[in-house]
């Protein structure tokens, strides 16, 4: 079977029993080619075993992190609620001292004139 398509030239499509076009030896393209499989092998190792040590790694440090019970993660929330109420609480007294030497600035009497009283 010939195909002849005429556009820049002739093209020829090879038959089945004749052998294609095999470019010529390269002993330069050949030493790159060898060089490039050895490369992707050589990274191929070292990212799996990378791979490998820091999953045992993962796994030293989960065995070695003690894991807190069910009372003992209860008693730390209650713990942190009672800090965060007693920090508003402050909070609050401070504010309320602030606006109470504010109104009594303004009306020009003493907090102790008011606490007497």
């Amino acid at each position: 079977m010939e195909v002849h398509l005429n556009f820049i030239g002739q093209f020829n499509v090879p038959i089945d029993g004749e052998p294609a076009e095999e470019k010529p030896f390269d002993p330069i393209e050949h030493r790159r080619e060898i060089g490039r499989n050895s490369y992707y092998k050589r990274r191929d190792a070292i990212l799996t075993k990378k791979a490998v040590e820091r999953a045992e790694a993962k796994a030293e440090k989960l065995a070695a992190t003690p894991t807190k019970t069910p009372e003992q993660l209860a008693t730390e929330e209650a713990a942190r609620r009672e800090h965060h109420r007693e920090y508003q609480r402050n909070y609050q007294r401070e504010w309320n001292k602030k606006k109470r030497a504010e109104r009594n600035a303004e009306q020009g009497t003493s907090p102790t004139a008011t606490a007497t009283a």
